[in-house]
């Protein structure tokens, strides 16, 4: 017969079905009005192509208004592994997140000494900086796994320096420029200056350059 009489499973699995598009629909929005790229996240930069990520990486300020407005607590656990004579030093570290006292889940992050940003760095400043690289990488894997923000960040092992601009937006802001047929001089004057109140790319946070490259990428005008 039909129309077959649906089981009480079926209309359960039909609300959960319901309510999580509601959710990602309020979590859309919320990325879209209250983060702010540059800040909250940042693309990568391919430095051959010049062409950036599908996805942005999720920064450690944008992954804290995400614990906010979910009401998230987090708790870190350290464990390390020091050897100063030989100066090599491994921080992991796993967040675990509560909401109203219950425990919903844990981020892992780990920080090794050999990684390339540390290699000139003090021994002596080596153990603090870890740390903190460690709990930022354990905050974003718990924040995209709670949250279900990967479908809107990348699950990426790359790093962003954030805040500051990346030599790959530079050279991007440059091939869009010579791609819509721009004198630099005419991109620093008419677009860069503008929008941002600087008159050199240089000068340029990571926040600013995304503005130029979006209004690059915009451009129709004539020169």
């Amino acid at each position: 017969m039909w129309p077959l009489k649906r089981s009480e499973e079926e209309k359960v699995k039909e609300g959960n079905f319901a309510q999580m598009g509601e959710f990602l629909d309020q979590l859309e929005e919320f990325i879209r009005n209250y983060m702010t790229e540059g800040i909250d996240y940042g693309y990568i930069y391919d430095e051959e192509t010049g062409k950036r990520s599908d996805k942005p990486v999720l920064f450690k300020a944008g992954a804290e208004k995400l614990l906010r407005a979910f009401g998230l607590v987090v708790e870190y656990h350290v464990e390390k592994k020091e050897d100063w004579e030989k100066g090599f030093f491994v921080y992991e570290v796993e967040a675990k997140a509560y909401k109203d006292g219950e425990y919903l889940g844990s981020g892992f992050g780990i920080a090794v000494s050999r990684e390339k940003r540390f290699r000139d760095r003090d021994i002596h400043e080596l153990p603090n900086a870890l740390i903190k690289l460690a709990k930022k990488r354990a905050l974003v894997d718990l924040v995209l796994t709670l949250t279900a923000a990967s479908s809107y960040f990348l699950r990426s092992s790359a790093e962003v320096d954030e805040g500051k601009l990346s030599e790959e937006q530079r050279r991007y802001m440059r091939k869009l420029a010579r791609d819509k047929g721009l004198e630099w001089d005419f991109v620093k004057e008419n677009i860069i200056k503008p929008l941002t109140g600087k008159d050199s790319s240089k000068k340029l946070t990571r926040a600013e350059a995304s503005q130029v490259i979006d209004a690059l990428l915009r451009w129709e005008g004539q020169k």
